[in-house]
This record gives C-alpha cells, sequence and structure tokens, in this order.
C-alpha cells in the first residue's frame, strides 16, 4: 500500500474506469477522447480542481464534462459522455444501491451499448455485474483497511471555520513494570516522534479521502510538525510525501513557529512554492522581532492563542485563527 493513499486511490479508479469503458466500447473506443473525459472527471471528482458552479457534485461534473462534448461533438464523445454520467451511480456521486438497483443498471447499460456502438454480447450482463461486485469489494476492503485500534486522530473545530486543529491520539497496552515517566521520555523521543507524526499524517489522508468519497471537499487541517526534519532531507521529503497530492496540499496547513520558519527560511519557502501551506504560530519570538513584517502574508493562516498582545493589524488578519 502507497503512503499517499489518496493518489493510489485515485489511480485505483483511473484504472477502473478504463476498463469498464473498453469492455464497454469494445473497437470502438477512443483513447484520445476517452482521456480528455477521464482526466477532467478524476479533477473534479477528487481533486476538486475546477471552480464550482452549483452547490452540487453531480451539476458540476455534468457542466464541465459537457464542455469537453461540445468542443468535439461526435457519436464516439457522445457516447462516453454518457458513459461518464452512468459512473456517477458507482462512484457515490448519486445514491445507488447496489443491491437493489445494479440490476437495472447493467442492464441500462447493455441497451446504450447495444444502441449506441451496436455490440451484442451474450455474457455482457452477468460479466460485467461480477467485475462491478468485484471492484466494489476492492474499494470497500481497501477503506477498511485504515482502521486501526492502537491510533486515531482527535479534530478540535476553530470556531466559526470549517478549520480542525488535528492531534494524534494513541491507546497502546504497556506493560506497567514501566513507569510513566519512562513511557513518555521514550515516546517524546526524536525518532519516536518522526514515526508518530507519519502515522497522523498518513490518518488524517485517511481521514480526507473518506471526506472526498463523500463529496466533502471544505474541510481544511491544521497538522503539528517536527523542525528536526528540516535537517534530513530524505526524511523530510518521505514525510511530506503522504499528502503530495493537490486535494492534500489544499486541506492540509503545517503549523510552524516563527523561530523555525528564520532557522529554515529557503526550505519552507521551496516547499510554498510546491504548493504545500503553512501556518506561522505568533509568539513572544515573533512579536519582539523588528523584522517580521513582510513574511506574515506567505502563511495561510496566523494562529494565536490569545487576542491580548496582538497588534491591530494582526487582529484584523481574516486569516487569523484562535488556538486556546
Amino acid at each position: 500500500m502507497s503512503c499517499n493513499v489518496i493518489k493510489e486511490y485515485t489511480e485505483f479508479k483511473r484504472n477502473i474506469l478504463t476498463d469498464y469503458t473498453k469492455k464497454m466500447m469494445g473497437s470502438y473506443y477512443n483513447e484520445e477522447i476517452f482521456s480528455k473525459y477521464l482526466d477532467n472527471y478524476i479533477n473534479i471528482r477528487y481533486y476538486n480542481l475546477e471552480p464550482e458552479i452549483r452547490a452540487t457534485l453531480e451539476f458540476n461534473l455534468n457542466h464541465y464534462l459537457n464542455v469537453i462534448y461540445e468542443k468535439d461533438k461526435n457519436i464516439i464523445s457522445e457516447f462516453i459522455l454518457k458513459l461518464f454520467r452512468l459512473y456517477y451511480y458507482i462512484d457515490n456521486v448519486v445514491e445507488f444501491d447496489y443491491q437493489k438497483d445494479l440490476s437495472n443498471y447493467v442492464t441500462t447499460i447493455n441497451m446504450i451499448r447495444e444502441d449506441k456502438v451496436g455490440i451484442k454480447e451474450p455474457n455482457f450482463i452477468d460479466n460485467f455485474t461480477n467485475l462491478l461486485l468485484e471492484n466494489q469489494k476492492k474499494q470497500t476492503d481497501y477503506i477498511n483497511s485504515f482502521n486501526t485500534h492502537e491510533f486515531y486522530l482527535d479534530f478540535k473545530k476553530v470556531p466559526n471555520k470549517d478549520i480542525y486543529d488535528v492531534k494524534l491520539k494513541y491507546e497502546i497496552q504497556i506493560p506497567k513494570l514501566y513507569s510513566k515517566y519512562a513511557i513518555r521520555k521514550v515516546w517524546e523521543t526524536e525518532a519516536i516522534s518522526e514515526k508518530k507524526l507519519k502515522i497522523e499524517y498518513y490518518l488524517l489522508n485517511q481521514q480526507i479521502l473518506k471526506d472526498i468519497i463523500e463529496g466533502i471537499y471544505n474541510k481544511y487541517y491544521l497538522v503539528d510538525f517536527k523542525a528536526n526534519l528540516f535537517t534530513k532531507e530524505s526524511d523530510l521529503k518521505k514525510t511530506l510525501e503522504i499528502f503530495n497530492n493537490d486535494i492534500g496540499k489544499e486541506l492540509i496547513t503545517i503549523k510552524i513557529k516563527y523561530e523555525i520558519f528564520i532557522q529554515n527560511k529557503e526550505t519552507i519557502l521551496s516547499l510554498i512554492k510546491e504548493g504545500y501551506q503553512f501556518a506561522l504560530i505568533i509568539d513572544e519570538k515573533y512579536l519582539n522581532s523588528t523584522d517580521n513584517k513582510n513574511i506574515i502574508d506567505i502563511f495561510k493562516y496566523i494562529i494565536c492563542n490569545n487576542k491580548k498582545n496582538l497588534t491591530e493589524s494582526l487582529k484584523s488578519k481574516n486569516n487569523l485563527i484562535i488556538l486556546e
């Protein structure tokens, strides 16, 4: 299993939709036309890359897929467009019950297939039904593989915003012969802290994938970071690779202290250019600095635990978050 679960899942979706389309179109399959629809579909359905036209995912998909058809109207493009609208039902875009609706769904596809491209295949309905059920099981098994009894995430909602501060929690049974102090010391070592951070990012990406499958794209997350990773280029890259995808970079923001930013300014600015987002924690070192005015706008959020010591300029920032 890849550490980047969203990339892995979307690649799975790409492969099965390609497989479905080839089976339904036979020799009429046109990769160039299909790829245009597929790329647009994945970008909208899973990465939310196009501007929202209306509040419903179905309407937005219809709009942007229809744009492709309008540019090159032909019978093959029309058929592929109809297929993608049918894929909504098996990709959680519109309500669909596999037990109740699958038989009629496959029958409808078979009728369209016969009508549009003239392909008649005696065993198509049975074979395609089995294929759909097999892939549905793979998808369910993949999502269920995320479950763990040892670690879980705690989400603290920022008041009046769809932003959540994320903390990793654990329920690991440790022999009583170890004192709480000894356990805490081991738990806070550099090596263990880095592993915990990777687990946190991994579990958060799983949660984001679950959100996306349900059509939720507007939950934003704040995560911690370990400053020592800036001295370990390989480990830094491996850790950030966990959410190195368009939607992960959009929804996840790394919290960082002013002192750490100054010490690792070039690296952080480079990561921002790559699409990663950071939130600056306003602390005494920032407030006492005389050279901090030009950096505030590069951060997605600014964070403090209260407004008492903030300047009026900082208090007026729309991206200010109070984390008590």
